[in-house]
């Protein structure tokens, strides 16, 4: 009898947090394809190179949380050796949209982890310099809807790589960027 009335209480206690997730929920994915551009100061210049995204948001009650998840590669020379950077990129972000209808204009601000990790092109490839910040994610994104259910994104966003170092060790640390620039889907 115990089990039975300990069962009923659990079976209870989901049925009540189910109950208080509101009927408005709604997800999305998309899918970007891209330029990463970055200023190197080992090449005293700037580098460019593909990157691609995947992304899904959640929208609670109306409030959109965007979890994103990226690659991109960076190659360049330096002393006469070849190399390249992976890029990888993690944030979770808060999504505004401005204007929405058939065009429409979104602000997102999120928090994540970015990772770079270099390759020196020998025989065999030598692997090293394996990084990751804390980053601070700004972004605008357009959208043009081209069905009922699927839209063509733009999205321009920048991770900030560092912010706390650099706030708490301004003389040892500086901020950097990784601007991406993103054309893709939202289904």
């Amino acid at each position: 009898m115990r089990r039975t009335i300990r069962d009923r209480t659990s079976v209870i206690g989901v049925l009540a947090c189910l109950a208080c997730i509101p009927s408005s929920v709604t997800a999305q994915v998309e899918v970007t394809a891209g330029v990463l551009v970055l200023n190197d100061p080992v090449v005293e210049g700037t580098l460019a190179g593909p990157t691609l995204a995947l992304s899904a948001s959640l929208a609670v009650a109306g409030v959109p949380v965007l979890f994103e998840a990226g690659v991109g590669r960076t190659d360049f020379t330096s002393l006469g050796q070849d190399y390249h950077n992976d890029h990888y990129f993690l944030a979770v972000s808060g999504q505004w949209e401005a204007i929405r209808g058939c065009t429409g204009l979104a602000f997102r601000l999120g928090a994540g982890a970015y990772g770079e990790y270099q390759t020196v092109e020998t025989d065999p490839p030598t692997g090293g310099g394996d990084n990751w910040s804390e980053i601070v994610v700004p972004g605008v994104m357009l959208t043009r809807a081209i069905s009922s259910e699927t839209r063509l994104v733009l999205t321009l966003s920048d991770a900030i790589l560092g912010p706390v170092d650099a706030i708490l060790d301004p003389d040892e640390y500086a901020v950097e960027h990784r601007l991406r620039i993103m054309l893709g889907l939202q289904l």
